[in-house]
């Protein structure tokens, strides 16, 4: 990690600017609270956390930025949840056992699925000649392959081109029964595609479906990896009833607006998202709710807070917008939902700041960023850090979250995004936590939970937005 020492005498923030522990405090409590049920989208609790954010924005002085004039951008979702099921593979003729999957269907109720298998490897070839087959894919990317489509998109050109049922084949090191318990819960997608039938598998259950189908799986992994790898269709067939309850309901992007003067009919994006998974644990569990109290109340208390400090200045040349976004937790789908149907044109979004688990340590943490190295926003973030007398962390580690957090879904489309801050200059403090109560129910609010980290962040992100609604100072590249 490097870290760049600054000696520059520091331009504070004016006193009406500054964001302290305890304003961050009495937004996270709220947020994080019982109460709020760990704010899983679809439930009664999420229509309390949708209400706190738009009545905060609006007492901020924010205008509704949603498309209808409300505050709320609909994203339509889809729950399945897995019931039981009956699944044989078959492999020249022979019963196969020792295979394991968890599968979901595509509509609510009991599914028939029938099909040859057809291994694409990593699913980079055309999807041809997969209609009505059951076809299994390697998660992830073949190695040192940069280039490749995101694993999503690559899941649904599968089922665009009329796949019966996309099984994904985990890697050796995936933990299995973990991932099968996961899995085994409600999963949330938005409808299309994507919400076809398919599951996952264990890298040792393939091994034993492909031995029995009379090819060695480990060559078969190995020839994915290459550049030309032609999809094989495998002597193993999958017969079987999947049953699976579906639910299909609306949740809400919130969606709010600091007009601008509009100088160039630019805007600047703040985004971050207000999920988290709700109650968590079976019941009898000692504390059953994952409150999310840093993934990610901290996140939307900073962005109410900015929301409020740059409303009280001088007007910007451009606006500013700010969503909050749902379903985050389950694939980046608020986000993915605002790109596909922006408020503001992505063309003429200067550049976008995600803020998302950022109550990770004290203050003087340095500064890094999740995408740095790839936009023109990067001199910026260097000058609000000098303006803080705070040091850089200029290495490019933070750049393994780029596809771990809803800045992606931007960056994908072409926009400028990135997310700065100290949480991510720290691996050892992001580790901590990632390993800790991450997930879980420990991530709860207490006085004990280190804001002056995430104070400091906020104030970092008043700076940001300022330039970058600035055409004198920053122009999309």
């Amino acid at each position: 990690m490097i870290i760049l020492a600054l000696a520059l005498a520091t331009t504070p923030l004016p006193p009406r600017d500054r964001i302290s522990e305890s304003d961050l405090a009495g937004h996270i409590k709220v947020l994080a609270s019982d109460e709020f049920e760990g704010r899983k989208p679809g439930t009664v609790a999420s229509g309390k956390t949708l209400s706190y954010i738009a009545t905060a924005w609006a007492r901020a002085g924010l205008r509704p930025g949603a498309a209808d004039g409300s505050w709320f951008q609909p994203v339509a979702l889809v729950d399945r949840t897995p019931g039981p099921s009956s699944i044989r593979w078959t492999a020249r003729g022979r019963l196969v056992t020792g295979a394991n999957e968890v599968l979901l269907g595509s509509s609510d109720g009991p599914q028939r699925l029938n099909g040859q298998v057809t291994f694409v490897g990593y699913g980079l070839a055309p999807p041809a000649d997969v209609r009505g087959k059951i076809v299994m894919m390697l998660a992830g990317n073949p190695p040192e392959r940069t280039d490749a489509p995101s694993f999503p998109s690559r899941v649904e050109a599968m089922q665009k081109a009329g796949a019966g049922a996309v099984i994904v084949v985990l890697d050796a090191n995936a933990p299995w029964e973990r991932v099968r318990a996961a899995y085994g819960q409600t999963q949330t997608a938005r409808p299309g595609p994507s919400t076809g039938a398919g599951g996952v598998t264990s890298a040792a259950a393939f091994t034993t479906l492909a031995t029995a189908a009379g090819r060695d799986g480990a060559a078969l992994r190995t020839q994915a990896a290459a550049v030309g790898f032609v999809p094989v269709m495998l002597d193993l067939t999958l017969d079987g009833t999947l049953n699976t309850a579906v639910r299909r309901y609306a949740s809400h992007n919130v969606v709010g607006r600091l007009p601008g003067t509009g100088a160039d009919g630019q805007a600047v994006a703040i985004i971050g998202h207000w999920d988290h998974l709700g109650v968590c644990r079976p019941e009898g569990a000692p504390d059953r709710i994952c409150n999310g109290a840093v993934d990610n109340a901290s996140g939307i208390a900073v962005m109410i807070e900015v929301a409020d400090r740059l409303a009280r200045g001088k007007r910007s040349a451009r606006d500013i917008v700010f969503v909050a976004t749902t379903a985050e937790e389950s694939g980046l789908l608020g986000a993915n939902a605002y790109v596909e149907n922006p408020t503001v044109p992505l063309a003429k979004i200067a550049g976008v700041l995600n803020i998302d688990t950022i109550a990770i340590g004290p203050r003087g943490l340095p500064v890094s960023a999740v995408n740095r190295g790839n936009t023109a926003i990067d001199p910026l973030i260097d000058e609000a850090a000098r303006a803080q007398g705070r040091p850089l962390d200029q290495d490019l580690d933070a750049n393994g979250f780029i596809n771990r957090q809803d800045g992606a879904a931007f960056t994908r489309a072409g926009v400028p995004a990135v997310m700065a801050g100290g949480s991510f200059a720290d691996m050892t403090k992001l580790q901590a936590f990632l390993g800790g109560a991450y997930h879980g129910p420990d991530d709860e609010f207490s006085d004990a939970l280190p804001l002056g980290g995430a104070a400091e962040d906020a104030e970092l992100h008043v700076l940001l937005v300022r330039a970058l609604a600035d055409p004198k100072r920053y122009q999309r590249k």
